[in-house]
């Protein structure tokens, strides 16, 4: 109706009249708005030759029974074109959503300081000041100088004259309220915040110089930078911009009386992932929403968040870009680890500065100081200035993301990045604990791959001992590559400052362009069982506690941490353990013969297809001392613990692992027996977990449940085993270097030496401990498979007696087995030491 400039306003006294109704119908009491557009609150100014001033709106907002101005406020805060990046911003601002810089122009900027008269104009950045020569008041003209034009009379120009008499407006006599403020999630969006995107709508656009892809970053510092501003309480607050009133108690615009536009009312994410429910869901991606939006976080606030957690006060984050839906710290860690994968995968830099404090930023975007360096040094041998460029194939031709989608349920996903020209088949994979979406998630593996394109070529120079301002994290630009910049990311310190530093470049970010996922919210993509064993083994050197060797090795790609949980029966389980990393897992390819323990096999070899992982090679010493301890499977169900000392990489994924130790911590049992191809291969690190079980639960038959701990609540999506533990540790280990010696009256005389399964590894005692309660053995005497005689000791000898022998096999000569097992009090004997005699 304003825009159709009528000589009166006749909708304005329907207005009036329609407030009038409103208290007589709801009372007094009822506070009663308009929501006027922000181009229009303040008055009318058509464009057609007239010269009009007019504030056409005034019989409203001085009416009595309107009790706020209200304003729709959509107005510019930015000026951004992707060209800034080079050529520098004329507003200040450093990157596209610059807190400082959204800041300062809610009160300065276009509609207030400056306009574009044309679309030529803005395109070519010539900018028309806003004055008035007339009367000097060109806050007549500022749709942003809303603390003007509330604290001022107003007059109206017909034909550009100024009339003698003032409007009814009565200056400071009634709030402010925002009866809409908004910005949609868009690339530039407070460039232009009015605008939506509707492929349905003939009003459809994007904002001035936008890509057109999502931004809720744009959107939150849109919003952050007006809600900190207007109240007295906030950041940014200026008390210019929302002046006192002296007429009531309050300032000019309530800051309580801000509307965020828009919530919507339907269930998130139904709305928006149900399109067959709701048409507009698409419009949701880069449109105003908040649900979906509001609970993520700044990447910069999560930063100074996580530092503050963990009592680190001099941080500042806030030119960092950066936005993700959440972000998982599952353990106890130190905030440099929490930091890490985040610095990853932003590509965030960190630099001290003079003031002592640590300043996060984008690599490559935030910086707003690039050290010009003028004055360099070098040895006689070396020149000033050395340049290296890391071979293409040295780097990832495939980059993939682990991370969780929240758009999917919060399921595990994986987001790959397209193979890049390099030459390689090397693949990086990022496994982060981040929400984000897989848009999200596209637009950052395609940032890290421009960082890792540059960051090929690297620099070398050097610079005088006492240079300031030049650390790891901070920018440099040399005379020799003029328009270049670098980041110093290595430091040597001597005679003179040895820099190295490698290539970045300010350019704007990827533009996430995916759209939302095609199923609805409520059909998620199936989601499978994680691969899981659950290893039954001996006491470890460094444990003591049986029912803690029931280990359980997880395995998932994606990976994300699995909660495993138990039951003696198929409900009701409790959760007892978490495996927050994948355990290297695999099979053997060839099958492994049977082999002896107690010596190192020159000749043993293990051929493994694994899943995920690396394998390295350690030294004698090394392998002597427990390291590369493994585990397969073998062909009587044992367990076979082993060592490896050399690994190499064959094929994709397939090792071959020599130098062996088999039949380690008492399973020589499982290394007489041999393992199939096919049977399971498990890497035993600190990626295997226990099981959970109690002390109590030893021996017994329960049921384990391990899935995702942000999985589907789905039977599929979990792994179902049945298995007891805790015995294996609580065996005792055979015997070893049992012997017989016939005396001359035909006696068999059996000794052996025992072993232990706790702490025999040590070399100071005398004697290693005993690991039981007592000292006891049982001895059968076995012929053809039949045991003909058992007999019990307590030392580690037992005497055949010639009679004995008379009375259990007659005159005739015969070959006997003789097997020794030492006792448990908790589970009775152990494993057998074997030897063959003929009598």
């Amino acid at each position: 109706i304003v825009r159709d400039g009528p000589a009166s306003f006749p909708f304005v006294d329907q207005l009036v009249a329609f407030a009038s109704d409103i208290k007589t119908v709801l009372g007094a009491g009822t506070l009663v708005s308009y929501g006027a557009d922000w181009s229009e609150y303040f008055g009318y100014h058509p464009q057609d030759g007239t010269g009009d001033v007019l504030f056409h709106l005034d019989p409203l907002w001085s009416c009595a029974d309107i009790d706020a101005v209200g304003i729709d406020n959509y107005m510019p805060i930015s000026d951004w074109r992707d060209g800034d990046y080079q050529a520098g911003n004329p507003d200040g601002f450093v990157i596209p959503y610059d807190r400082a810089g959204l800041i300062g122009s809610l009160n300065t900027g276009e509609g207030y300081d400056w306009y574009y008269a044309t679309a030529a104009d803005r395109n070519q950045r010539a900018r028309s000041g806003i004055t008035d020569g007339a009367y000097g008041k060109p806050w007549v003209f500022r749709y942003k100088d809303i603390a003007q034009w509330w604290e001022n009379e107003h007059y109206d120009r017909p034909a550009g004259i100024e009339t003698s008499q003032p409007t009814a407006w009565v200056p400071r006599s009634k709030p402010v309220w925002f009866t809409e403020l908004g910005c949609p999630a868009i690339d530039k969006g407070p460039n232009q915040p009015n605008v939506f995107s509707d492929s349905k709508s003939a009003e459809s656009a994007t904002p001035h110089f936008s890509n057109g892809g999502r931004s809720d970053l744009a959107q939150r510092r849109f919003i952050d930078a007006h809600l900190s501003s207007w109240d007295s309480t906030g950041s940014g607050f200026v008390a210019a911009l929302n002046p006192q009133s002296d007429i009531y108690a309050g300032r000019m615009l309530d800051p309580s009386r801000i509307f965020l536009w828009a919530w919507d009312t339907r269930p998130f994410p139904a709305f928006p992932l149900d399109r067959d429910a709701w048409a507009d869901g698409d419009n949701w991606y880069v449109g105003h929403w908040l649900n979906g939006r509001l609970s993520a976080a700044d990447l910069g606030d999560l930063i100074e968040a996580i530092a503050t957690d963990f009592g680190h006060q001099g941080v500042r984050a806030a030119r960092v870009d950066g936005f993700l839906t959440g972000y998982v710290l599952e353990n106890p860690q130190s905030a440099r680890l929490a930091l890490e994968p985040l610095v990853e995968l932003f590509g965030i830099n960190a630099t001290e500065t003079d003031d002592g404090l640590i300043e996060f930023d984008n690599s490559g975007t935030g910086h707003a100081d690039v050290r010009q360096i003028t004055e360099m040094v070098s040895r006689d041998d070396m020149p000033h200035v050395e340049i290296e460029r890391i071979a293409a194939n040295e780097t990832s031709g495939e980059i993939g993301l682990s991370h969780i989608d929240p758009m999917r349920d919060y399921q595990s996903a994986l987001t790959y990045a397209g193979v890049a020209d390099t030459g390689t088949r090397k693949q990086t994979l990022l496994s982060l604990p981040v929400l984000i979406e897989q848009g999200a998630a596209e637009s950052l593996l395609a940032a890290y791959r421009q960082r890792q394109s540059l960051g090929r070529t690297r620099v070398i120079f050097g610079v005088p001992a006492g240079t300031e301002g030049i650390a790891p994290g901070s920018a440099v630009s040399l005379d020799r590559f003029p328009g270049k910049q670098f980041e110093v990311i290595d430091i040597e310190e001597g005679s003179y400052r040895r820099v190295t530093a490698r290539r970045i470049e300010r350019m704007p970010a990827v533009p996430d362009l995916r759209g939302l996922p095609a199923v609805p919210g409520d059909s998620p993509p199936a989601e499978t069982a994680p691969l899981v064993y659950l290893l039954d083994l001996p006491l470890f050197t460094s444990e003591n506690r049986p029912e803690n060797q029931l280990k359980a090795a997880v395995w998932r790609k994606p990976w994300q941490s699995h909660t495993i949980s138990v039951s003696p029966e198929d409900t009701g389980f409790t959760a007892r353990s978490v495996a927050d990393q994948p355990a290297t897992i695999g099979h053997l390819e060839l099958p492994l013969e049977s082999g002896r323990s107690g010596r190192i096999d020159l000749n043993g070899k293990i051929r493994v297809a694994a899943h995920d992982g690396e394998f390295a090679s350690v030294t004698r010493l090394q392998l002597l001392n427990g390291g590369n301890l493994c585990a397969i499977r073998a062909n009587n169900d044992v367990w076979e613990v082993l060592q490896f000392e050399r690994a190499e990489e064959i094929g994709a994924g397939i090792w071959q692992l020599d130098v062996l130790l088999r039949g380690q911590l008492g399973t020589e049992n499982g290394a007489l027996s041999g393992a199939a191809a096919g049977s399971p291969f498990v890497l035993l690190d600190d990626t295997i977990v226990s099981a959970g079980l109690t002390s109590a639960e030893i021996g017994l038959l329960l049921n384990f449940r391990i899935e995702a701990e942000y999985g589907l609540a789905l039977p599929s999506s979990a792994a179902h085993l049945a298995a007891a533990g805790g015995l294996r540790a609580l065996l005792p280990y055979a015997p070893v270097h049992l012997r017989a010696e016939k005396q001359a009256d035909g006696t068999l005389v059996f000794d052996w030496i025992r072993r232990s399964r706790t702490g025999a590894d040590t070399w100071l005692p005398a004697e290693i401990p005993l690991g039981e309660e007592t000292e006891a053995y049982i001895v059968d005497v076995v012929s053809d498979g039949q045991s003909v005689r058992t007999a019990n000791t307590t030392v580690a000898q037992w005497v055949y007696s010639a009679a004995e022998q008379l009375a259990d096999f007659g005159s005739a000569e015969t070959t006997i087995d003789v097997q020794v097992r030492q006792m448990s009090a908790a589970i009775g004997p152990g494993q057998a030491a074997s030897h063959t005699v003929t009598i």
